[in-house]
């Protein structure tokens, strides 16, 4: 004998079931045009700031072009294969992740593949391309945290059974970046730590007593130092030194002085003709400001804003907790480099050596924030409502 059994929906209920099917297959497209946008201005800007040298350097203008455009196209290429990635899978590789991140950096140490520049052992080769795999423990730690806090929920208020260890696998990963002579890294990952941990619901008073531990650290990390000591002296005032320490600080004035309001042109600046250090990396933000002027700086800092909305709402209406944690570190970790690195550059806090995300010339980290662009590309492709 055979059943049969029909189900009526209302016009209502279907429509909210396609919706919501819909939703699944759909993705934040503000958030990857944006995305898009400063890719395309970073490769723009290093290929302006960066021609003049490269000829002076390596006899051809277009030598960072070409870098730049590689890993441009691998930028492109790793958003999509990230968006595909469903996020959850990272739950369930948390710990191999640590421990390939946790292999890497230890690679930098080794005689023979580890690469020193200027003094600071950051980097390994890899097929003529140089790595740094600091950039990996963000995404390491980020997933991590991410983990953690969903994880333990409310057991994160215990100190010794929430806070505890999560806080010393992460204090191990800070540890191993800070001997590489790298302080800018640490104090990101640092502050996102931090973040998210509030975010997450571990007590105030456990973070700040964290803190207050942590300050003291920092100090001795800078007074043991003397090329710490003499750079934060010399951003407390750059024209004490104009021609020793303070002469990139004071160089980034001229350029955002020069800027004016709609700028010199593109290509039209002065500062790259060997005046600003790191004009293609570190300090492009002062040579976009110069050719590109004030409209041209508001709007980059308009492209970083909407990345920061996207991203906050990704988190809010992200399925889980786990992304939600994940979708709220990525955001932090993005905006607080780029918030870190315009201050920087405008003389606000003390020079870190970090690069503008999209902008600044560097394989390695480009490859690593569209990653984190993809995934969380992905977590808004599993929203109810994607925006």
């Amino acid at each position: 004998m055979r059943l049969s059994y029909h189900v009526e929906y209302s016009r209502e209920e279907i429509n909210n079931m396609k919706n919501k099917a819909t939703s699944y297959q759909s993705m934040d497209y503000a958030l990857f045009i944006t995305t898009l946008l400063l890719m395309a201005i970073g490769v723009m800007m290093v290929y302006s700031s960066s021609a003049i040298f490269a000829q002076e350097n390596f006899g051809h203008s277009s030598y960072f072009l070409k870098k730049e455009v590689i890993f441009t196209a691998l930028g492109v290429v790793n958003i999509l294969i990230f968006r595909k990635i469903d996020y959850h899978l990272y739950y369930k590789m948390v710990y191999p992740i640590l421990i390939l991140t946790l292999f890497l950096v230890a690679l930098v140490f080794l005689p023979g593949i580890g690469h020193s520049v200027k003094g600071a052992q950051r980097w390994i080769r890899v097929a003529g391309f140089s790595l740094q795999p600091s950039e990996f423990t963000k995404i390491a730690l980020l997933i991590f945290l991410a983990y953690s806090i969903s994880k333990k929920g409310n057991h994160i208020r215990s100190l010794s059974k929430g806070l505890m260890p999560v806080l010393g696998i992460c204090g191990l990963f800070i540890g191993l970046v800070l001997l590489q002579k790298d302080l800018g890294t640490p104090i990101i990952l640092l502050t996102l730590v931090f973040s998210m941990l509030f975010i997450g619901g571990a007590r105030f008073l456990h973070l700040f007593s964290m803190l207050v531990v942590c300050l003291p650290a920092l100090g001795a990390l800078i007074y043991f130092f003397p090329h710490r000591v003499k750079r934060l002296i010399c951003f407390w005032d750059p024209f004490q030194e104009p021609y020793g320490c303070g002469f990139q600080l004071i160089q980034s004035y001229v350029a955002f002085q020069g800027g004016g309001l709609t700028g010199r042109g593109l290509g039209q600046g002065k500062q790259k003709l060997f005046y600003l250090p790191e004009s293609h990396t570190d300090f492009i933000f002062p040579n976009l400001a110069e050719e590109l002027g004030l409209i041209g700086s508001l709007l980059v800092i308009f492209f970083f804003i909407i990345l920061l909305v996207r991203g906050i709402k990704i988190a809010v209406r992200a399925p889980d907790n786990f992304g939600t944690y994940l979708a709220a570190g990525i955001t932090l970790l993005i905006s607080v480099q780029a918030a870190f690195n315009f201050a920087v550059v405008m003389g606000l806090i003390p020079t870190k050596g970090l690069p503008l995300p999209f902008i600044s010339h560097g394989g390695t980290y480009l490859l690593v924030v569209t990653a984190l662009v993809g995934i969380l590309l992905n977590i808004s492709s599993k929203s109810v409502k994607a925006g």
